[in-house]
């Protein structure tokens, strides 16, 4: 339902035939389960883009959102800003408590009050 009330552009990397972004701005607003669960208020916008990340995997890398509404019986802002690098291939073989190990051994985020 969100799509359709919006107006934007797309582009498409027509070499691989994808979508390497989408710009949005929603042009009314936009009830959300028959108005009951909430509503998207007119003006709110996101951009989407997505990449190659290696090996012709393709991936979102940049999520970036402002949108305002109601959400039940309260007005909420939702503004924000997701970008992904760093990409890198592991192992075909990987267990899941082999990937646990590597998480907790990686250096934490700076800006996830990392060093």
């Amino acid at each position: 339902m969100v799509l359709t009330a919006m107006s934007g552009t797309l582009t498409v990397d027509a070499t691989h035939e994808r979508v390497v972004r989408l710009d949005g701005r929603l042009e009314q607003d936009v009830d959300i389960g028959w108005g009951i669960l909430g509503r998207l208020y007119k003006g709110g916008w996101l951009t989407i883009e997505q990449s190659d990340v290696g090996g012709g995997v393709w991936r979102i890398v940049r999520f970036q959102m402002n949108m305002s509404g109601r959400v039940f019986f309260k007005t909420r802002t939702f503004d924000t800003t997701e970008e992904e690098s760093h990409f890198a291939p592991v192992p075909p073989d990987l267990t899941y408590q082999q990937a646990i190990q590597m998480l907790r051994a990686s250096q934490p985020h700076p800006s996830i009050g990392g060093k």
